[in-house]
This record gives structure tokens, C-alpha cells and sequence, in this order.
């Protein structure tokens, strides 16, 4: 359909004054209106259903049925909100409840339609009472198609929907609901006629929309024998927002026929949409978060090798691998300053007071130099956050987001370890070991392997001699990664506190960082380079966590080292091997090893074994000069003692060593002191790194009740908790946390845990919260989130009689049902009587069948039901009003006497002259009812048994204490006994019931009534006592429960279920027939019998093949009789003709008829074959007499042949000149015993052709 321009069919008026509240306003519209129309369009086809198809099917067999209830994820856009459950009934109409307890039948449609005080959102696809009892189906099938994909038949709904409504659709969640051959109330009566359509509900999470197909020539209920004509299409969307379809303001019979017109907002017959939202299409965060899971790939694919978050803020300043990104004023933001292999990332958050809030893990990291990373984190990383976790209050969403951004709690944080080397130079290895080398020239720092011992990492520096003393330091470090891409950096000193860096022999061109004015950086992939504002700070991050950061002053480079634990047992160089020992730290290159207390002069020896090769430096620059020089010597501590002013020295480095040695060797004190300052911060850095907070356990999940305290119990690892008191809740230091709900309304709690190290950690529980109101049950695994808090409101399950979101409640009757038309409704006890000439429950009306129940009409008139009425008229020969019939002419011709036989009464017919006429009951027939039937329904005999039920009734505001009060007791006896009595009577069959037994139960009162049936000979009375019986007490009980106290006196039951009732007594249809006999009838011999469609009848052996042989059977009154038919050649005896005797004269006389006839046969085939032998000898005689003109040879028959073993003489043929004949040759046979079986007769030839002719 989609494609095709949309003609405009029908006539249109215009309609004012449509009403519609949204928000407590009013606001009154004129909307153009198509009427319906039967001209032009065509008939669209449903979309495909059935088992075949994938749908599910709702087949309880009952006059009234709901679906199970659908839950869309995304929810459903109705009016100017979200709906998030929905059901359907048999009766056509959908449903959106606010709560599970609000499912209801609504088995009769709004008589005044749709209104804009309707609360209850709604879509009537072709609402009017139907009924599943006597076999229909309603199929059903859901679809979600989030993803880009859909199967043809949503495509074929996108297409319409994009086709009427002209805008661009795609479905994300679709129900498709077929009523299929649906009969009217009472399907017992109107089955022969039913409706088939489909109702089609769809929204991509911002719009809805509904199809509705009527099947081509497929509503065809029966107007004519509808109680009520009332049907409703159209919808409500409980907010104001509602429209009732002019199809229903037609005449009744076009009301119910809509697939004979064209629909609402389209050109075709038999199709109805509607648009279902008011307004513009809102966000729906739910589809939007759900749409972007289901397109995510699984984390396995891009989070491998990630860091995990620092677990203070402050340790991840301290160290490389994190740069600092802006955030709101009350959370700081930290993330990795490179991507791993997949360019994915780290989002890590933190309060105030740095503790790690959350951490998750991003898919997209954020370069500075690529707005696209920018674009797709916000995009992909940023808003899916937002959507599923911050504006859908259901936390499953924010699970989702989880699933694909795994949360990061520092779980798997560990330190990088640092070195640092400053000064003159003096070293701090990664063991921890610190000493002085003051070697001249290129050294190797470190050098660190990867797990196949490859080499992956080098650092060398170079020194210079420090002005004319005999001390050197660092003007120049180069490092190189070796990876898929090799980077090598070097950092080379400008002037006192500039630093110039070269990558890859390039100059660096860095850039201002926008979150950080104080910065400038530079990105290539996982590599990154910070500039300091100054120029005197360069700080490098390789790919694999390794950092380092250079800093320039007084002429001097510093150099501190951060390398992760992966590196472990990795490393060699000045930087000493890294494996927690620092008693080998001192390694040479050739595995030698000196003492950690060695002298200084040991270790200057020591130091030189680490100088690079010439050929393996890894100093490119040009202008970068060389420093090398074996013969330099250094000045070392022993000497620097001897110094004059070494004490005062002392004093002012406060004994530091580093800082003494720097200030005598450069002979300027700022420098040794400013070596002190930078290993005291080195030192409070590496401890900031190892500093962790403590681990808080607990429950993460507290479920409480309202009004109800709630412990739980936290324990934090070698830290004290943060007490608060509030108004709800108290937390004590030692993590003791007591909740007493006192409402509903949501507050934020973090528990917070401080360890002797100042570092803090937080973690947030999730409250959820229950307020069932003792009339429900909770279901904690159905939770919304309270206004973003950290409290969270669980569902309620209500208990039966209670509704609403917290069970808060008490439904009325009047809830519950929705009458009959013109029916009133109580709340207590539910509808009214039917109208007259209808019969029911008030709910559902049935007609009274006057003719059939109430015999109002004379016997001698016709009575013709009618809906709601009756209507008799007097047989011809009658009349009166049909209620009365007086015989117009036959008052002087009374029937003769004893006329009819058997007692059958005799009545004149006035039609036929006044002739005497016989009504016989059903065992006789004939004119006069002389005869007998082949069978009549049996007599039951005073012997059959009842139908027993045994009922437990649980009695409603009745305490166990009245059973000691006698009076009491005798009152409840007595109302009880009416009220069952009341009950009872109203099912058929029904006899008698027991006086009832009452007990205590619970505290409560319990009784047991036994009630009797009435067994008859009819098939469906049979079926009804054995199979719904019990059903039908379950529905009188349930349909008459009422709410009227003690006072009023009356008693009211619980709900009645199918354990509350046990057989007592049942019988099967072959233990009635002994009960039962055929003793109505003059006629004797009938037998009892079960007749699958009548039940227990007497049938006559006339109608059984009582007689044999093709007898002819009659049923006198002294039972049956056969009369045997005699046959040509035998004939039959017995009492049933079942004995054959044989009639010899017939016999010999068709015996010897045949011989004579087979005799004659044989003589005319003898005679037949004689004439035929005849012929062909003669035949022969001629052949032999024309060959005379073969010479001499002569040729006889020769009377007896002889014999083939005799012996032959030989003998001669003439020879002749003439060739065509027979030359003399000799020839002389030669015979011996032949096998006669095998011998074969050619005949002579004298054709000289032949092959024989030369001999």
C-alpha cells in the first residue's frame, strides 16, 4: 500500500464543540470529520495469523476472557503519557491499567462512548459483548524489532502508517491481536454468526498508532437477535484525548457491519488507524536507551587492556596516565590520556572530597585533537548514560547500560611505581635504593622487556659537566617505545628552565588545553605529551602506561619514572632490576652485582658499565653536543666532607645529603636546597600513590516497608565511618545504619568510610521501599526510582477486592463490572436485574425465550419469540389474542369418543372441516397415536441417584468467637442457610441442601454445605451436573458476593475457588441407565438405552436389526414382531427369522436347467471346431495339386506314418535339364531316436531362392 497517492472518499462535515481535557484545562476544537462512506475503495486483506504464523492463542473457553497482561519495555504513548501495561478481552477491546490489579472484564461497552472525564486509557477495536464459550479463538503475537531489522508484516504496518499519516516510521515494539470467528453473547444461541478483524497496536517509543482490519465479509452478527445493539470504536487515552468513530452513529445494522465501509484516515473499506499520541512526538528515553543496547557490541570486543579508575582523585593526579577533565561543580572528572588497542577509554568520578563515586568504562576515548572522538563519546558514551540511567526511573535500564559500559570501581587499580633522577645527578632506583653517579656522558637509565624478554622500552641520558665543577648533570633524556608504532622522544634542555622536545627528529607543536589553560598538549594515538605553561614541565605517556615527566631548572633536567606492575622483573639500567629487592639493584650489565654499601668510587665504576654505545644512542638532535669522557673523575662525598664550610652546608640542607652534595659541588645552595624540595615531593608522591581508602562492605540493596525499621550492617577496612541522623535514617561510625520509612518520599544517601590516611571511599545503597498497605504483597523485583534518589518504590501484588499502585484501594463492584445497558449498579452489590424480557446476572442479558419457558399462548396458538418479547397468534380456526384462541367453528363437532388411542386427547381441527385430530406425546405416532415410535426419551425410576456436592464457604467479618454465643451462632446458621439456599436456586437442577456445619478457621469462620442435583434422562442436564457443575457454583458464589455487615442481616463469602468444592456424588451415563425405564408406553419391548445426542431413550429392537434376513419388523403392543419373507429358493423361520430352509423342487429344477444349457454349450464348440478342421485340410489338397510343375516328384498322404526308428531304404529324384526343376540328386536319411517332444514340421519349398537350391 505504501506509495500511492491518498484519495479523499466519503462526504465531510464539520463537527464543533469536541471536548477535550488535558492537565486539569479544557480546551475545545472543530475537527473536519470523513463520514462514512461505502463508495469506492478497496478491501484490504488481514495480516497473516494463526499457530502457523507464530501467535499465541487465547482459547478459555468462558463468556467472558482476558489476555495475559503485556509489558512494552519502551512503554506505550497514549494521549500526553506513557503507558506500561496493557491487556485485551474477548469483548474486542484493549486495556491500559495502571496497575496488574486492575484487570477487568468490561464485557459492555460505554453507552454514551468515549468522554473526556474517561480515566482509563483505552482502544475499542470493536467493542460489544462477545463470548468464547462455545469454542472461539483470539490469537495474539508480539514483536520487537529495536534493531534495523523487521519481518514483512511489520513491514507491511510501516507502510500504512507512513502512507496515511505521510511521516517517516519505524516500529520498535508492535502487538497484533485477531478475533477470529468470534460469536455474539450467548454463543450457544448465535455461534452460526460471527466477526473476524485485528487490531494492530505499534510505536516506534515517541508515537503510537493503531490498525484496525475488518475482514472482507467477515462481521456478520445477527442484529435481529442481539439483546443490545451498542457498539463502540474508537479510543480514549485516559487524559483528555479521545475519539468515538462516526461508524458507530450509523443505523444498528451498518454500525456492525465496518468492512462494507472505508475507514477512519483511510481510503480503504474495512480499515481504521488512528494516530494515538496528542501533539508532538515526545522523547522516550526508554526506547532510546534500549534502541542503543541492542546496537552495542559486547565489551569483550574493545575494553581488553584497559586501566581500571584511580581510587582517590589525588592518586590519580599523582601519577601519568590521567588527565583531569571538567565536570559539574560537584563531581571532579578524571580519564586515561590515551585509549587502549580499540580506542576505548575510562570515565572516572569522584566527589568533592575525591572519592571514587562510579567509574565506567567508554567505548569512545576523548582526544582533544579529534572532534569526532568528541562527537561519538558524547554520542555513544555520555547520552546512552543519560537516557538509561538518569532520566528512566526503572534501574533495569541502567542495568542495561552497564552490561555495555561495565562499571569501574577501582577494583583492579594498581600504582605504577616511580623513579626519579635530579641533581647532581643522584638516583632513586625502582627498589626504592638511593646513591649518587656523577658519570660523564650517555647512560642507560632503563631498559624494560615484555614477556618474551623483547626489549620495548629504552631511556637513555645524557650528562654535562656541571660549570667548572667536578660534577656532572642531566641536559638531555631520549626515550623510545618499540611497539606496532615505534616512538622515540627526545627531551633535550633549552636554557636554565626550557625544554625543547623532538619526536621522531620532528619538532613537537603542541596546543593549549581547553580543560586546563596551564597545559599544552600534543596526542598520537595512545601517546601524549603535557607542556607546562612555562616551558619547564614536559610530561610523556606511552602506549602501555609507561610516563615520565622532565623537568628544567637551574640548568638541570629531572626525570621521574612511572612504570606499571606489568613491568615487574622486567628492567635493568641505573634504575636498578625491579623486583622489591633492592640488594641487587646495583646489576651490572654483564650480571655482576656490588654491594648496596659499596663507596662511592665502586659505584661511579658501576654507573660507567651502563654507558651506551655510540652506535646505539638513541641522541639525534643536531646541536646537541657530546659529553663523553672516560678520564673524568667526580668529587665525591668523602672529599666534599673535607670542605670548609661543609657543617654550615649541613645545617642550612638540614642534614640532607643530596641537597649538601649539590650545594657544595655547584657551590650555590638554591640548587642543593631545590634537590631537597623535589625528593620530598617525589616522596609524598609515591606515598599519595600507595595511599588507598578503605573497602566498604555491605548490602548494596536495603528493602524496607514503610513505618517498619530496617538494620543493616556496613564494615569498611581499616576505616571509621561518617555518622548522619536524618528524619528517616541513622548511620553510626562503626557502620551500623538503621531506615524507618516514615513516607514515600526519596533523599540521597552515600555512606562514607575515612582511613588514617585521610583517603576517603563512598558507596550508595539502593533503598527500595514497600507500601502495600497490609492489602498486597510486594515485589521487590519490580522497582521504579523515587525523583532520581536514592530511594526506589516497589510494586505491589494486590490481594483480591484492592487496587491501585500501593494496593490502597478497596475496589467496588461497580469497578469490577460494567452492567447491562439500562441496568443500575450498586457498589456493594453489583448490578441490578436485567431489563424486562431479558434474563442474566445484570451484566450479561440474555432473552427470555417466553415460548419456550413460559408457555404464555394458547394451545391453539403459535408463539413467536421476540427480542425482549413474545408475540402469540391463534392457530386458523381460532381466535382471540393469542393468549386465549376460541374455536371459531367447530363448537357443534366434537370428536367421537375414545377417537384418539392410548388416552391421547382429541381437538377438532378447525382447518380441516373440524376433523377429529391427535397431538401424540413422543412414544406413539399416527393418526391417532395408535402406533408405536422408534424411540422416546427414557422414564427415570424412583431409584436414581443424586448429584452430591460437598462446599467449604469461608464466611467474610465473622469472628470464631460467635460459635460460643449460641444466639449468635443460630442468627449466622440461619443466614447462612438462606443465603446458600438463595444462591443455590438459581442453578438448574438444583434439590436440596444439608443443614451446615460451622468450625473456627484462623480465627475465622469456616461451614460446610452439602447441596443435592436432580439427575434426568436428558444428554445436556447429564453433561452439565458431571462437568460444569462445580464451575457454575464457583460463578454464583463469586457473582453474588456482596459487602454488607452483621447488622444488615446477611452474610457475605470469600472468593470461592475449585479446591473449596468436592465431588460427592457423581454418576456416569452407564450406571443411569439401570435407573431408568420404558414403562410410559402400551407398547412392551423396548430397551433403554444411551443416545449421544438425546441421552437416556427407550428404543424399539424394531429400529436395532431385531429381525434377520431382511424380515419385516413390527412392534406390537406385546413387544416386537417379524414377519419373514419367503425367497425363490429357500425361505425363513424363527422368531426372528434367523432359520433357512431349502426348496427342493426349485432346486433340482435350476440344477438340471443348467446341465442342459452347459450340454447344449458343449455341442456348439464341438461342432465349431469340426467345421473349422474341415476347411483347412482342404485347404491343403488344393495347395499340394498346384505345384505339378516340379518334375517328377509326386506327393500322397499316407494313412499311417511310419515309425521314426524304423529303417529307411535309399531312393533317387530324376534329374532335369530344366532349371526350374528339380535336379537328380541322391539324398538318403539317416534317422535314430528323436525326442518327440521337440520335433517341428517345416513345409517343403520349391523356390529355387532358397537357400537349399544347389543341392
Amino acid at each position: 500500500t505504501a506509495g500511492t497517492s491518498k484519495p479523499i472518499a466519503g462526504t465531510t462535515e464539520t463537527i464543533a464543540g469536541t471536548t477535550k481535557t488535558t492537565a486539569g484545562t479544557t480546551k475545545t476544537t472543530s475537527a473536519t470529520t470523513t463520514l462514512p462512506s461505502t463508495s469506492g475503495g478497496g478491501c484490504l486483506k488481514l495480516l497473516d495469523y494463526g499457530v502457523e504464523f507464530g501467535d499465541q492463542t487465547l482459547t478459555t473457553a468462558a463468556s467472558d476472557v482476558t489476555s495475559p497482561i503485556f509489558k512494552p519495555e519502551i512503554g506505550f504513548p497514549m494521549g500526553n503519557s506513557l503507558q506500561f501495561l496493557l491487556y485485551f478481552t474477548d469483548n474486542g477491546l484493549i486495556v491500559f491499567p495502571s496497575a496488574e490489579s486492575e484487570v477487568y472484564r468490561y464485557t459492555n461497552p460505554f453507552s454514551g462512548g468515549f468522554t473526556a472525564s474517561s480515566t482509563i486509557p483505552m482502544i475499542a477495536a470493536f467493542w460489544a459483548d462477545a463470548d468464547l464459550s462455545a469454542g472461539a479463538t483470539v490469537f495474539y503475537q508480539e514483536y520487537h524489532t529495536y534493531r534495523s531489522e523487521s519481518p514483512s508484516l511489520i513491514q507491511r504496518v510501516e507502510g500504512i502508517i507512513k502512507k496515511y499519516f505521510e511521516i517517516q516510521y519505524k516500529a520498535k515494539w508492535t502487538l497484533k491481536i485477531t478475533w477470529d470467528k468470534i460469536p455474539a453473547f450467548p454463543a450457544s444461541q448465535l455461534q452460526s454468526k460471527t466477526n473476524t478483524f485485528q487490531a494492530v497496536l505499534s510505536t516506534d517509543g515517541s508515537q503510537s498508532f493503531v490498525l484496525i482490519f475488518y475482514k472482507c465479509d467477515g462481521m456478520n452478527w445477527d442484529v435481529s437477535t442481539l439483546v443490545s445493539t451498542n457498539v463502540l470504536i474508537g479510543f480514549n487515552s485516559g487524559d483528555g484525548y479521545f475519539e468515538n468513530d462516526k461508524q458507530t452513529e450509523l443505523t444498528v445494522t451498518e454500525r456492525y457491519r465496518p468492512d462494507k465501509y472505508i475507514g477512519t484516515n483511510t481510503d480503504l473499506k474495512g480499515l481504521w488507524a488512528y494516530k494515538l499520541i496528542e501533539g508532538s512526538p515526545q522523547k522516550n528515553y526508554r526506547a532510546e536507551c534500549l534502541n542503543w543496547f541492542l546496537s552495542e557490541p559486547d565489551p569483550a570486543n574493545w575494553n581488553q587492556a584497559l586501566f581500571s579508575c584511580p581510587c582517590t582523585f589525588n592518586q590519580g593526579q599523582a601519577e601519568n596516565r590521567f588527565r583531569k577533565f571538567k565536570s559539574d561543580a560537584s563531581t571532579k572528572l578524571l580519564r586515561p590520556t590515551g585509549p587502549n588497542a580499540f580506542n576505548a577509554s575510562l570515565r572516572c568520578i569522584y566527589n568533592r572530597k575525591n572519592a571514587l563515586i562510579e567509574g565506567w568504562q567508554e567505548r569512545y576515548w576523548v582526544s582533544f585533537r579529534q572532534i569526532t572522538s568528541l562527537t561519538n563519546n558524547q554520542k555513544f558514551d555520555l547520552d546512552p548514560y543519560n537516557w538509561c540511567c538518569i532520566k528512566v526511573d526503572d534501574p533495569l535500564f541502567c542495568s542495561y547500560y552497564e552490561m555495555k559500559r561495565p562499571k569501574d570501581m577501582c577494583q583492579g587499580y594498581r600504582a605504577p611505581t616511580a623513579v626519579l633522577a635530579l641533581g647532581d645527578p643522584h638516583f632513586t632506583t625502582i627498589d626504592g635504593l638511593n646513591y649518587t653517579f656523577n658519570g660523564l656522558g650517555d647512560y642507560v637509565l632503563v631498559n624494560v622487556q615484555d614477556s618474551s624478554t623483547k626489549t620495548i622500552f629504552k631511556l637513555h641520558g645524557r650528562t654535562g659537566q656541571t660549570g667548572s665543577a667536578k660534577a656532572t648533570n642531566f641536559m638531555a633524556f631520549a626515550a623510545q617505545h618499540l611497539s606496532t608504532k615505534n616512538t622515540t622522544l627526545q627531551i633535550i634542555l633549552k636554557d636554565n628552565e626550557s625544554i625543547n622536545a623532538i619526536l621522531n627528529d620532528q619538532n613537537v607543536t603542541f596546543v593549549l588545553l581547553a580543560e586546563d589553560t596551564s597545559k599544552e598538549i600534543y596526542e598520537d594515538g595512545a601517546f601524549s605529551l603535557e607542556k607546562s605553561a612555562s616551558g619547564s614541565t614536559i610530561t610523556a605517556t606511552f602506549d602501555g602506561g609507561i610516563s615520565l615527566t622532565a623537568t628544567a631548572k637551574f640548568a638541570m633536567l629531572t626525570i621521574a619514572v612511572f612504570l606499571p606492575e606489568d613491568y615487574l622483573n622486567k628492567t635493568e639500567g641505573l634504575f636498578g632490576l625491579w623486583n622489591r629487592d633492592p640488594n641487587d639493584d646495583l646489576k651490572m650489565p654483564n650480571g655482576t652485582i656490588i654491594p648496596i654499601n659499596s663507596t662511592e668510587s665502586a659505584i661511579f665504576d658501576y654507573g660507567r658499565t651502563w654507558t651506551v654505545p655510540t652506535d646505539r644512542s638513541l641522541f639525534t638532535a643536531t646541536g646537541l653536543s657530546t659529553s663523553h669522557n672516560d678520564s673524568f673523575r667526580p668529587v665525591f662525598m668523602e672529599d666534599i666532607r673535607k670542605f670548609a664550610n661543609f657543617g654550615a652546608i649541613a645545617i642550612v640542607c638540614k642534614n640532607n645529603t643530596q641537597c649538601i652534595f649539590d650545594s657544595l659541588t655547584t657551590g650555590n645552595e638554591e640548587i642543593g636546597l631545590a634537590t631537597a624540595s623535589q625528593i620530598s615531593a617525589f616522596a609524598i608522591q609515591n606515598s599519595t600513590l600507595r595511599s588507598f581508602p578503605p573497602f566498604i562492605e555491605g548490602n548494596q540493596v536495603i528493602r524496607g516497608v514503610l513505618l517498619q525499621k530496617i538494620t543493616s550492617y556496613f564494615t569498611a577496612t581499616e576505616g571509621t565511618f561518617t555518622a548522619k541522623i536524618s528524619q528517616d535514617l541513622n548511620l553510626t561510625a562503626n557502620g551500623t545504619l538503621t531506615w524507618i520509612p516514615r513516607s514515600t518520599d526519596g533523599f540521597f544517601l552515600e555512606i562514607e568510610a575515612t582511613g588514617s590516611n585521610n583517603a576517603s571511599s563512598v558507596v550508595h545503597p539502593r533503598l527500595v521501599l514497600c507500601n502495600c498497605n497490609n492489602n498486597g504483597e510486594c515485589n521487590f523485583n519490580e522497582t521504579l526510582r523515587i525523583n532520581g534518589s536514592s530511594v526506589y518504590k516497589a510494586s505491589c501484588r494486590c490481594q483480591t477486592g484492592f487496587s491501585g499502585s500501593e494496593c490502597q484501594t478497596e475496589t467496588n463492584e461497580c469497578q469490577i463490572i460494567n452492567c447491562f445497558p439500562g441496568v443500575n449498579c450498586n457498589d456493594s452489590s453489583g448490578c441490578g436485574p436485567c431489563p424486562a424480557g431479558l434474563s442474566g446476572n445484570g451484566e450479561q442479558c440474555t432473552d427470555i425465550d417466553e415460548c419456550n419457558d413460559m408457555n404464555p399462548c394458547s394451545q391453539n396458538a403459535t408463539c413467536t419469540n421476540l427480542i425482549r418479547s413474545y408475540n402469540c397468534s391463534c392457530h386458523a380456526g381460532f381466535s382471540g389474542n393469542g393468549t386465549t384462541c376460541a374455536a371459531i367453528l367447530c363448537d357443534s363437532s366434537p370428536c367421537p369418543a375414545s377417537y384418539c388411542d392410548n388416552g391421547v386427547t382429541c381437538i377438532p381441527e378447525p382447518t380441516n372441516a373440524c376433523s377429529p385430530s391427535c397431538e401424540c406425546p413422543p412414544q406413539y405416532q399416527g393418526d391417532r397415536c395408535s402406533l408405536p415410535t422408534s424411540q422416546f426419551m427414557a422414564e427415570p425410576l424412583s431409584t436414581i441417584p443424586q448429584r452430591r456436592v460437598n462446599i467449604t464457604l469461608r464466611l467474610i467479618n465473622f469472628n470464631s468467637s460467635i460459635l460460643s454465643n449460641q444466639s449468635s451462632a443460630d442468627l449466622m446458621n440461619k443466614l447462612t442457610r438462606e443465603k446458600v439456599l438463595k444462591i443455590m436456586s438459581n442453578i438448574p437442577r438444583f434439590d436440596s441442601n444439608m443443614e451446615p456445619v460451622f468450625w473456627a478457621l484462623s480465627g475465622r469462620i469456616a461451614t460446610a454445605v452439602a447441596s443435592s442435583f436432580n439427575y434426568n434422562g436428558n444428554k445436556t442436564i447429564i453433561d452439565f451436573l458431571n462437568d460444569e457443575l462445580i464451575n457454575e457454583i464457583i460463578k454464583a458464589f463469586n457473582k453474588q458476593r456482596s459487602r454488607r455487615s452483621l447488622q444488615d442481616e446477611t452474610v457475605d463469602f470469600e472468593t470461592v475457588n475449585r479446591d473449596d468444592i468436592q465431588d460427592v456424588k457423581k454418576v456416569l451415563q452407564y450406571e443411569l441407565l439401570s435407573h431408568f425405564s420404558c414403562n410410559n408406553t402400551v407398547f412392551a419391548g423396548y430397551v433403554v438405552q444411551w443416545d449421544e445426542q438425546d441421552g437416556v431413550v427407550c428404543r424399539s429392537p424394531c429400529d436395532m436389526d431385531h429381525c434377520l434376513n431382511e424380515a419385516k419388523c413390527q412392534h406390537l403392543p406385546t413387544g416386537p414382531q417379524c414377519i419373514c419373507i419367503p425367497r425363490t429358493i429357500y425361505s425363513t423361520f424363527g422368531d426372528r427369522c434367523e432359520h433357512l430352509s431349502m426348496n427342493l423342487r426349485a432346486f433340482f429344477g435350476i440344477l438340471f436347467g443348467a446341465l442342459a444349457f452347459l450340454l447344449l454349450l458343449l455341442l456348439a464348440i464341438f461342432l465349431i471346431v469340426w467345421k473349422c478342421k474341415t476347411s483347412k485340410r482342404q485347404q491343403l489338397i488344393n495347395d499340394t495339386s498346384s505345384t505339378g510343375s516340379a518334375g517328377n516328384t509326386t506327393f500322397s498322404w499316407q494313412k499311417n506314418a511310419w515309425h521314426l526308428t524304423s529303417k529307411m531304404e535309399s531312393t533317387s529324384i530324376l534329374p532335369s535339364a530344366n532349371p526350374k526343376n528339380l535336379s537328380s540328386v541322391s539324398w538318403k536319411p539317416h534317422l535314430s531316436s528323436v525326442n518327440l517332444a521337440k520335433i517341428s514340421i517345416q513345409r517343403p519349398s520349391l523356390n529355387k531362392n532358397d537357400a537349399d537350391s544347389g543341392q
